[in-house]
């Protein structure tokens, strides 16, 4: 029976890219960063997409008004109402205001 050490083996068969070195020394946080995407939806009037469940009954999809709000018709009345969001523009709104 051969003596098999786990730690050694992955320590030695373990490889860090320069970049990934120089965070580690400089103690850089390296899983804590993440990067927030958001897709700003722009569309035809009466034309957004719905996501529902196959289901879900179709006359309570539609008559949902949590379906009505898209991002891009809430910006606007959000602008109308909210003198201190007319200074951000639509794809700048998400940073400010969610």
């Amino acid at each position: 029976m051969q003596n098999f050490n786990k730690i050694q083996q992955f320590q030695s068969a373990r490889l860090i890219s320069p970049p990934k070195t120089m965070w580690r020394i400089y103690k850089f946080p390296l899983y804590e960063i993440y990067h927030a995407v958001i897709d700003l939806q722009l569309h035809l009037e009466d034309m957004q997409l719905i996501t529902f469940i196959n289901h879900n009954n179709l006359k309570d999809i539609i008559n949902d008004k949590l379906s009505l709000k898209r991002m891009l018709t809430e910006y606007f009345s959000m602008n109308k109402t909210n003198l201190n969001a007319r200074q951000y523009l639509y794809k700048n709104s998400p940073e400010k205001f969610v």
